[in-house]
């Protein structure tokens, strides 16, 4: 596929210091909290890559699984159609869906659902209002953490399709260098024969584009990569900026 390599990230000009950034971590604490008790119970994540994982949770007031992937389907996205696995846990729900029903076998996603969601969080609002005006569409109308284990990647994927999104914004929380977002030319492109390879890093912003084939890798032996993930809203859209 022909693409302009240009388009596939850039850093937003937002007002974004690390004292924000560490604001914005205590306010999503109970999330943060959650991931670290679920991580420490040494039960494994069901995933594709042996001792590895992904571990992703929606910042929503839904608290209620068949709820969530209710207001999915309503909302045109090809995840609320899936078929999905609940486990109960004190404080939060583990949800396991297939991230592509056209793979076999289908690549596990597994959320976290908080049972007591925060009721408000008005810093990460202030975010969400600072990147919708760089890039000018609504943006995190829905919004999730994800933490990859070591080793982890997803397979070469697009998400247009399936989640309806072309493309989202990127904060990262906790990361090295040997994280990579990086983009192919089609889902079968040889590993490594990449379009683009970017490390994103803690301290910026980043709109990336997933309407191209895409998969983020974790490349550190013993460290997690913490990203907040915030979708964009529409068709995507170069800037000229």
């Amino acid at each position: 596929m022909s693409v302009d390599v240009g388009t596939l990230c850039r850093e937003l000009a937002i007002p974004w210091t690390e004292g924000d950034l560490r604001n914005l971590q205590g306010e999503l604490e109970p999330y943060l909290a959650a991931f670290t008790q679920h991580l420490a119970s040494g039960e494994q994540i069901p995933c594709h890559i042996d001792k590895s994982g992904c571990l992703q949770a929606p910042i929503t007031d839904v608290a209620d699984p068949e709820e969530l992937f209710r207001r999915a389907q309503e909302e045109g996205a090809g995840v609320g159609a899936a078929d999905f696995e609940v486990r109960d846990y004190p404080g939060y729900w583990i949800t396991i869906h297939p991230s592509d029903t056209d793979r076999k076998p289908p690549v596990p996603v597994v959320m976290l659902l908080l049972k007591r969601p925060p009721a408000a969080l008005p810093l990460l609002e202030e975010l969400r209002g600072r990147c919708s005006a760089a890039v000018g569409a609504r943006v995190g109308t829905c919004s999730f953490l994800a933490f990859n284990l070591p080793g982890f990647h997803w397979e070469l994927h697009t998400d247009d399709e399936y989640e309806a999104v072309c493309s989202r914004v990127h904060v990262p929380l906790r990361t090295t260098a040997e994280n990579l977002f990086v983009w192919a030319r089609d889902r079968k492109c040889a590993w490594g024969d990449w379009l683009l390879a970017r490390h994103l890093k803690r301290g910026s912003v980043y709109q990336v584009r997933t309407d191209v084939p895409h998969t983020v890798i974790n490349g550190h032996p013993s460290e997690g990569r913490l990203h907040l993930i915030l979708d964009v809203e529409g068709p995507f859209v170069a800037s000229d900026a």
